[in-house]
C-alpha cells in the first residue's frame, strides 16, 4: 500500500485530509492531528505549565510544525495574578496571550502569583472631616464624597482615597447619592424635609470642588442616581424617576410599576430599579416605559450596580428579613447568590474585576465587608473599623468606602473612610 506523503505544516494535512479551509483552533489540534495517517516533518513540542499549578490555567500547548504560529494562553484562578511567560529563567513575554511562530520545541510557564493585598479584600484606613458620609463615586481623575448628616453642606474630594480635601455643597443635607457622567458630578438629597415630601435641591460641579445648586422637577427623597446612554436618571421611592443630560435641564419619567424604589443602575442597554421591601424590580431602555420583573426574593433590595457583563443587587438584613444578593445579566432575569454573613448591606461596586459590597451590622456598626469575583460566589473580608459603612466606588486601581462610625444612620456625627487596592 502506498504511504501518504508527508507533509511539513500541520494545518495543510488537515485542511487535505478534511477538504476544509478554516482555521484550526489549537484545542483541536492534538485529536485532530491522531487521525491523520502520517505526521508531518519538523513537529515540534510546545510544553505549557502553570507555577503554582494552582495558579491557574494554560491553553494551547501541544504538538507543531515548523514555521506555524501559536498562541499560549494564561487564565489565572481566582485570587491569583499573572505576571508573566517565563523560559529558562528569563521573561519572554508579560501578555496572558502570547502568540509566537513555532522555530524549536519550546518549553514555557506562566507564573502566576498571589498579591498581598487585593482589591475589595485588604482594606486600610483612610481620614475623612466628621460628617457622617453617606455617599461617594469616582469621576474626572478623584473621588468624592458627600455627607448624609442633616442640616450639613460637607462634601469632599480626593485623588486617591487617602487624603481627602472638605468642599462645600450649595445647600443643607442629608446629601443622598452622587454620579459622574458627561464630565460633570451631580449629586441629590434624601431629605424628607418638614412635610416628608423630600426636596427639589441638587447640585452640579465640573470639578468636585466647586459647586452650583441645580432644581429637579419634584421635590422627592432621592435616593438613587446613576449615569448611562448620555443620561443622568434619580429616582425616589415614590415611584418617581427623573432624567438629564446635563444636572440642570430634567425631564420627567413616566412610571408604571408598583414598588418602593431605592437604587438605580446602567448597564446591557437598561436602567435598572431595585424596590425596597419588595420582591420586584424594575427596568426601562427608554426612560418612556417601564417593566416590573421579579426578584428571587421579596427582601430589602437597596443597593444594584453594573460591572462584568452582568448587574448584582443587594438586599440588607434587617427588621427580621435576611440578606441576599442577585445577579442578572440582562436586568430581567435574576438569580439569587449567597452573601457570607447577615448585615445591612447598603452599597456595591465594581472594579478591578471584581464586586465589592460594604455594610453594617444587621443593629449599628460593624467591620464585615464581602467581595466576589463575578457576584455569584462572595467571600467574606474586614473593613478596617468599625461603622456604619454606606457607600463604595472604584477609581483607577483601587476602592473607596465611606462610613457614619458611629453607626447610628446617615445622621452621625463622625466619620470613616477606607481604601482597597493591589499590592
Amino acid at each position: 500500500m502506498a504511504l501518504r506523503p508527508l507533509f511539513r505544516d500541520i494545518a495543510a494535512a488537515l485542511r487535505e485530509k478534511e477538504g476544509s479551509g478554516e482555521p484550526i483552533p489549537a484545542r483541536d489540534f492534538p485529536r485532530r492531528i491522531r487521525a491523520l495517517p502520517s505526521l508531518p516533518e519538523d513537529l515540534r513540542t510546545i510544553r505549557l505549565l502553570p507555577a503554582p499549578a494552582e495558579g491557574g490555567a494554560v491553553l494551547g500547548g501541544g504538538l507543531a510544525s515548523a514555521g506555524m504560529t501559536v498562541t499560549a494562553e494564561a487564565r489565572p484562578a481566582a485570587g491569583y495574578r499573572f505576571r508573566g511567560w517565563q523560559e529558562a529563567g528569563g521573561l519572554v513575554s508579560p501578555d496572558p496571550v502570547y502568540t509566537f511562530p513555532v522555530q524549536g520545541d519550546r518549553s514555557l510557564t506562566a507564573d502566576f502569583f498571589l498579591p498581598q493585598s487585593l482589591p475589595g479584600r485588604d482594606w486600610k484606613s483612610a481620614v475623612l472631616p466628621a460628617g457622617g458620609w453617606s455617599a461617594i463615586t469616582w469621576g474626572g481623575g478623584k473621588f468624592v464624597a458627600l455627607s448624609g448628616q442633616n442640616q450639613n453642606s460637607l462634601a469632599a474630594y480626593s485623588a486617591d482615597g487617602v487624603r481627602w480635601t472638605a468642599s462645600t455643597l450649595p445647600a443643607a443635607g442629608p446629601w443622598s447619592s452622587v454620579a459622574w457622567g458627561g464630565g460633570r458630578f451631580l449629586a441629590v438629597q434624601g431629605n424628607p424635609g418638614v412635610s416628608g415630601t423630600g426636596t427639589d435641591a441638587g447640585a452640579v460641579s465640573t470639578d468636585g470642588v466647586h459647586w452650583t445648586k441645580v432644581t429637579l422637577p419634584y421635590a422627592s427623597i432621592w435616593t438613587g442616581l446613576t449615569y448611562g446612554d448620555g443620561k443622568f436618571v434619580a429616582v425616589s421611592p415614590t415611584r418617581r424617576a427623573v432624567w438629564s443630560e446635563d444636572g440642570t435641564v430634567w425631564q420627567k419619567s413616566a412610571i408604571q410599576t408598583g414598588g418602593t424604589w431605592h437604587a438605580v443602575a446602567y448597564g446591557a442597554g437598561k436602567f435598572v430599579v431595585v424596590e425596597r421591601s419588595s420582591g420586584f424590580a424594575a427596568y426601562s431602555e427608554d426612560l418612556t416605559t417601564w417593566k416590573r420583573t421579579a426578584m428571587p426574593a421579596e427582601a430589602e433590595w437597596c443597593a444594584v450596580t453594573y460591572g462584568g457583563g452582568k448587574f448584582v443587587a443587594l438586599a440588607g438584613g434587617a427588621y427580621g428579613v435576611s440578606s441576599r444578593a442577585a445577579y442578572s445579566a440582562d436586568g430581567v432575569h435574576w438569580t439569587e447568590a449567597a452573601l457570607p454573613e447577615e448585615a445591612r448591606w447598603y452599597g456595591v461596586a465594581w472594579g478591578g474585576d471584581c464586586f465589592a459590597a460594604v455594610a453594617s451590622a444587621r443593629y449599628g456598626s460593624g467591620k464585615v465587608c464581602a467581595y466576589s469575583a463575578g457576584g455569584i460566589q462572595w467571600q467574606r473580608a474586614e473593613m478596617p473599623e468599625e461603622a456604619a459603612w454606606r457607600a463604595v466606588a472604584f477609581g483607577q486601581d483601587r476602592f473607596a468606602a465611606v462610613a457614619d462610625k458611629q453607626g447610628t444612620g446617615a445622621y452621625g456625627s463622625s466619620a470613616a473612610a477606607a481604601y482597597s487596592l493591589e499590592a
